[in-house]
């Protein structure tokens, strides 16, 4: 029996189809069991911070003491009478220290120890003050502006006449630009009768108190001294027989 072409190829087609289906398929595997083993937790009771001697302990209660404050005594009391304090005599002020005189000279404290240094010159760079500081004794100079440390000082202000230095304390010296008119003239000795009129006078010792805003302090005037009026004697002679 003679079997047509699409008869075969169908059924190779099927037997293909079948054995890739079959070959796919894997072999079931049983499932196993899982047991859950339990562990059995003991509790055991945690310990206290409590003894059995705290639950029953017994203490006795202190007797009350009685008050030994007076009940009639008030818990306020005026303040005592106290005396008025003595008087005290209010103390001289002390003398203010003088300040620096000026000099021309700078001292040979803010020039360590060098007392050669003046002020001989004033420039104007870029808008900025300078100074010219020299030494007559070694010819050396500098020029400093201000804010400048210069060996054991500090430079505060300069102008054309005269600087400002002050040392480690911040006490200020003024040096003078520097003439030989002007060195002669300060250390010229200074008459004590033309100072003795700008002298102020020292009440301290005859003002006590508290004094008026109206105070004046006047020269007391002397009166004038009287003049004694003699007359002198009569010196008319009486001669004989003649009344008086």
């Amino acid at each position: 029996m003679a079997l047509s072409r699409p008869s075969v190829y169908g059924g190779l087609t099927a037997l293909i189809i079948g054995a890739y289906w079959w070959s796919g398929q894997e072999p079931e595997i049983p499932k196993r069991k899982t047991v859950r083993k339990t562990i059995p937790v003991t509790t055991e009771a945690s310990p206290s911070d409590f003894l059995e001697a705290d639950y029953t302990a017994r203490f006795v209660k202190p007797a009350v003491q009685p008050s030994a404050r007076n009940l009639f005594m008030p818990l306020v009391l005026p303040p005592a009478a106290t005396p008025a304090p003595a008087p005290t005599v209010a103390a001289k002020p002390e003398k203010a220290p003088e300040p620096p005189k000026d000099t021309v000279r700078i001292p040979a404290k803010l020039a360590e120890g060098d007392a050669n240094w003046a002020f001989t010159g004033f420039a104007i760079a870029n808008g900025v003050k300078m100074a010219v500081l020299e030494n007559s004794s070694t010819k050396q100079s500098g020029y400093v502006k201000e804010g400048d440390p210069w060996k054991a000082a500090f430079v505060r202000r300069i102008s054309v006449e005269r600087i400002v230095l002050a040392d480690k304390d911040g006490a200020e010296q003024v040096i003078l630009r520097y003439s030989p008119e002007l060195e002669q003239k300060l250390k010229a000795p200074v008459d004590p009768a033309k100072t003795a009129a700008t002298k102020p006078v020292d009440l301290s010792s005859v003002l006590r108190g508290p004094i008026g805003q109206n105070l004046q302090i006047r020269p007391i005037a002397t009166a004038p001294k009287a003049t004694a009026k003699t007359t002198a004697p009569s010196t008319t002679a009486k001669t004989p027989g003649t009344k008086p």
